[in-house]
């Protein structure tokens, strides 16, 4: 979130939309880390989300990436969510024990791919979930607050997003005015998630699909998680139909 961003020296960062872009030539995993605006507290149950992806898709030994949490910076107490692409492993180690456990992947991710963690207080048991395999560890260190985030890389480079609200609201659309005025179409849309990626507009003309990207729609944040969509109506067309979608990779 600013200037309390701490990166270890053997890793270059860029940044992309609500994450990074890291690079580890070496084979011990480095971080960055940074002040989470909104914590997790370890007393209650909480669930996030966070994307990853790899850069490449030639994989060899030692190649690992990670998305972490903390109440510190300290880079042992990590609590890491990660995949180890050498070994073909989804993995979960916390780092004031050393505790850890792993599980196969079928398939590894070539693309953003959004994973899940979801914490139990009363049994103090992390549940890491990618692209339907789960894997579960029970923490046996003692924990604060989580308020530091952390995302890290080995022998590779690949992307990792800050955390984010899996939950997303029922109702996201509002319509102000869906009939054309001067040959346009005006509409908005608000998320009260996070969202990573930004929308998506796409249209289609029939309720049911096919919807393609709408690429000659703009797009404008208007604050609060609220978006206003302006698109041009088709010449011609019976009918359009509009979907709007959040947090896509």
């Amino acid at each position: 979130d600013g200037g309390d961003i701490s990166v270890d020296a053997a890793l270059e960062r860029s940044a992309i939309r609500s994450g990074y872009r890291l690079r580890n030539a070496g084979a011990t995993p480095a971080y960055l880390t940074a002040t989470l605006r909104r914590p997790f507290s370890t007393t209650t149950n909480f669930s996030l989300g966070f994307y990853l992806r790899p850069a490449e898709t030639n994989h060899v030994s030692g190649e690992q990436l990670w998305f972490a949490l903390g109440d510190s910076t300290t880079r042992g107490n990590l609590i890491r969510a990660g995949i180890d692409f050498g070994a073909g492993q989804l993995r979960l180690i916390e780092g004031k024990t050393s505790g850890s456990a792993s599980v196969p992947l079928a398939a590894l991710p070539d693309n953003f791919t959004a994973g899940t963690l979801n914490f139990n207080a009363t049994s103090k048991q992390l549940t890491f979930a990618l692209g339907g395999t789960n894997v579960s560890l029970v923490l046996g260190g003692s924990y604060g607050t989580l308020n530091t985030f952390g995302c890290g890389a080995a022998a590779m480079e690949g992307e990792v997003t800050q955390p984010f609200q899996p939950a997303q609201p029922t109702a996201m659309v509002q319509t102000f005015n869906l009939k054309p005025v001067a040959g346009q179409f005006n509409f908005t849309a608000r998320f009260t998630g996070d969202s990573v990626f930004g929308p998506k507009l796409e249209r289609a003309t029939s309720a049911n699909g096919p919807y393609q990207a709408d690429a000659q729609g703009l797009i404008e944040s208007l604050g609060g998680g609220l978006f206003r969509f302006t698109t041009p109506m088709t010449p011609g067309a019976t009918n359009e139909f509009f979907r709007v979608t959040f947090n896509q990779p």
